[in-house]
């Protein structure tokens, strides 16, 4: 069998595809991953085969255009979220899907697959899908943020009324439906046959279609692991972490390390900043029980006691996945979505835009350290996400779709 990946064109909405497509791969079928030049680098490092297409990087880190995305957000729902989406992300991945589209269509007419499994907000996946006359499957990469504000072709029921959104449906964008038409395939109110979903049942939203649960792996980039990681620290270990995308996508002014620092450091703790070496000279001179280090959360976390983030989806779950009480300061309305059902769940702290203060984030932070009901809670969603299917189980239903 033959599985096309089609992630949204950045390195964090492909890590938590990785372990179906190992899996898939280990079980004898043959996969590949279509993304962008600047991805590209990212898959072969994990070992997985990858196909370069056209994806325009420039739509996804555009900081301008974010930022004002982001001031919209920040208005009342009814004025600003919906605008914001409309104009904003939901217009990107059309563009995005429009860069995409012939040559991911072409790479489907010479290769063949059988399955497409396609990021919720890859469009041109799905629409490849159709063109071929092959299954799309949607691979979520946590909380189903797509299916929680309606998106086009993201498989919520319409007779349904949202509690959260103040609309019962984002309509198809002219920009999505004229090249759905150009290529002579069909815009669907859900546009997979099935839903493969690395989020538990205690943290999702309920109610998808065809839902394939999987156990999340906890995968987030190559890296050599550092001696000192495998030891058991003589105090509190803490993770900081402003994750891949949103000083990219966002902009420097929003890079918030620094200030993160300075707020937790006087506490009796060793702080690990997990960053890129691009990004290290961002934090200037460091206290002395505060180092940074180029090292994937996935190797980093089994020995921290909490982690303090920014609320992506890959930090989330990485954390989730090793029982790590978590404490986010989230900026953007999908971080802060994802991260409220971690709060909602117990296992985590989201602060609010008035709750940023130093001292605020000091004294959350040693309630997650000392909070017994956090810890617990913690413990149980490890556990919860350890009885989830496995990669290979799921990679198998995957061969009796439809």
């Amino acid at each position: 069998m033959r599985l096309l990946f089609v992630p949204l064109p950045f390195p964090t909405h492909y890590f938590p595809t990785a372990g179906l497509a190992w899996a898939a791969r280990l079980a004898g079928h043959d996969v590949r991953v279509a993304t962008g030049a600047d991805v590209a680098p990212v898959v072969d490092a994990s070992g997985v085969p990858v196909v370069e297409v056209n994806t325009r990087p420039e739509l996804i880190a555009d900081s301008s255009r974010n930022r004002k995305w982001l001031e919209l957000e920040q208005r009342s729902p009814g004025e600003g979220l919906l605008g914001a989406l409309v104009s904003g992300p939901i217009d990107n991945y059309a563009r995005v899907a429009a860069a995409m589209a012939d040559d991911l269509i072409a790479l489907g007419r010479r290769w063949k697959p059988d399955l497409v499994v396609s990021d919720p907000l890859a469009y041109a996946g799905f629409l490849t899908a159709d063109v071929l006359g092959v299954p799309a499957v949607r691979h979520l990469w946590g909380v189903d943020s797509t299916r929680h504000f309606r998106l086009p072709g993201s498989g919520f029921d319409a007779s349904v009324p949202s509690e959260e959104m103040p609309w019962s449906a984002i309509p198809w964008p002219d920009r999505l439906t004229g090249l759905f038409a150009e290529h002579g395939a069909t815009p669907r109110d859900d546009l997979a046959v099935a839903t493969v979903d690395p989020c538990p049942e205690s943290l999702q939203y309920p109610g998808a279609s065809g839902r394939l649960p999987v156990r999340y792996t906890p995968y987030n980039g190559a890296g050599v692991i550092p001696d000192w990681v495998l030891d058991e620290p003589a105090r509190p270990r803490v993770a900081l972490t402003w994750g891949l995308a949103s000083t990219a996508t966002l902009g420097d002014e929003f890079f918030g390390l620094p200030r993160i620092i300075e707020a937790i450091a006087p506490l009796d703790i060793e702080v690990v900043v997990a960053i890129s070496p691009a990004d290290r000279p961002r934090l200037g001179p460091l206290p002395p029980n505060v180092r940074a280090a180029s090292v994937p959360l996935h190797a980093l976390l089994p020995t921290c006691s909490a982690i303090v983030h920014h609320g992506g989806s890959g930090t989330l779950f990485t954390a989730a996945c090793y029982g790590v009480p978590q404490l986010t300061l989230a900026l953007m309305h999908e971080h802060k979505t994802a991260a409220s059902r971690f709060a909602r769940q117990g296992s985590g702290i989201l602060l609010g835009e008035n709750e940023t203060a130093p001292e605020t984030i000091r004294t959350r932070l040693d309630e997650l350290l000392t909070g017994d009901p956090t810890r617990k809670a913690a413990a149980d969603l490890a556990t919860e996400i350890a009885t989830q299917p496995s990669p290979p189980e799921v990679a198998e239903a995957l061969t009796h779709l439809p």
